[in-house]
């Protein structure tokens, strides 16, 4: 999963769809948890959704369990 740095000490998730769009901004100093950014049309199941700001496409969010 790709990753971009920003000043405030986290990271952003970037959209697997266009790669420019920013998803969810994650806290370095927090947990580490296994993120699964679910594309459109996929067969596995999402939790949650956001829609990418830049593309605007659909974007399902899981966590490993």
């Amino acid at each position: 999963m790709k990753t971009k740095a920003c000043a405030a000490g986290s990271n952003y998730l970037i959209c697997p769809i266009c790669r420019r769009g920013k998803i969810i901004a994650e806290d370095n100093a927090a947990a580490d948890d296994v993120i699964f950014l679910i594309p459109p049309g996929s067969k596995h199941k999402a939790r949650w959704h956001v829609k990418c700001v830049v593309c605007k496409s659909q974007i399902g969010i899981s966590l490993k369990r």
